[in-house]
């Protein structure tokens, strides 16, 4: 009887590494590859809090707020992506070259502080682009649109400027 809950055992790990492996192409199998991400995220943290519960009681408790906060933020984002990857209807991946449009609907600018030191990397500015996507599922015929903003520029204090390709950044939004 116990080869037999040893080898449930086996099976529930390789099952666990192939979802943490595998690519996603549809919403359930994203989810439980977001499932298995946070129990590795979560195993790592607990291991790290395991050693700093050695070195204080205080220490420990203030890390394990900051690494509950750390996986709540990172669940939230993986879950927003997965909703906007797949579609709503049929669980279908939008493929990026084949199922999404999108169009700027405009750009702003923000200004940001300027320490009382400032290096060649201080950024002074940043300027964002609205961007509206409508994704279309190529297996049901759902359409999804949302609006998203992504950083395309940014100015340095030393005169430098950083730009970033649009479309390159919305390909990678739709990589998993």
């Amino acid at each position: 009887m116990s080869e037999k809950k040893k080898k449930t055992i086996k099976e529930r790990f390789s099952g666990f590494i192939s979802d943490y492996k595998r690519e996603a192409t549809n919403l359930e199998e994203a989810k439980r590859k977001t499932r298995a991400r946070m129990i590795v995220l979560g195993v790592i943290l607990s291991v790290l809090l395991l050693v700093f519960c050695f070195i204080h009681i205080i220490v420990y408790l203030i890390i394990e707020v900051i690494a509950l906060g750390i996986i709540a933020i990172t669940w939230f984002k993986a879950t927003k992506r997965n909703n906007m990857n797949f579609c709503s209807a049929c669980g279908e991946k939008f493929d990026y070259e084949k199922n999404v449009e999108w169009q700027t609907s405009g750009y702003e600018q923000k200004t940001c502080s300027i320490p009382n030191n400032p290096t060649s990397n201080t950024v002074i500015k940043k300027e964002f682009a609205n961007v509206i996507i409508t994704c279309h599922c190529g297996k049901c015929g759902e359409v999804k649109r949302f609006d998203e903003k992504f950083e395309v520029c940014r100015w340095f204090y030393g005169g430098g400027k950083q730009e970033s390709d649009l479309h390159t950044l919305l390909n990678n939004y739709f990589k998993i």
